[in-house]
């Protein structure tokens, strides 16, 4: 088995662990119903890596306004958080410029109120400097 499958389903399970989804009263009736349900998500999930894996992105002529949401429950070094949410430079090479703003939320909470207070300004201000 690819080690990349070992460490999704490892990720599988731990945002499993660390979201009580197995304590969730319609997840333990749809295990009741279909036991084999998380064995097929997990085939799927293994499909999708694969078509990922196999995707090489074309580089763009557009500029790219990257919205980092800088918070990630339990951590507080941005590097760790770029190893755990991905690392918006990636976008680099694929973009004519690229602009990368923090946004002081959760990725989960980056459309909320408060985190909206933060970005509608910085879109604002992007919008503005547009020729679109």
């Amino acid at each position: 088995m690819p080690t990349s499958y070992l460490i999704a389903d490892e990720l599988a399970e731990l945002i499993c662990r660390q979201h009580d989804v197995f304590a969730i009263p319609m997840v333990q009736e749809l295990l009741a119903k279909h036991p084999e349900l998380f064995d097929r998500l997990r085939l799927a999930v293994r499909r999708h890596m694969r078509m990922v894996s196999d995707y090489r992105p074309e580089a763009v002529d557009v500029p790219l306004l990257f919205l980092r949401a800088d918070l990630v429950p339990g951590q507080t070094d941005l590097d760790e958080i770029r190893v755990l949410r991905g690392d918006e430079r990636a976008w680099a090479p694929l973009v004519t410029r690229l602009q990368v703003h923090g946004v002081a939320c959760t990725h989960e909470a980056m459309l909320g109120d408060e985190a909206l207070q933060q970005v509608a300004p910085v879109l604002c201000a992007a919008l503005a400097g547009s020729s679109a």
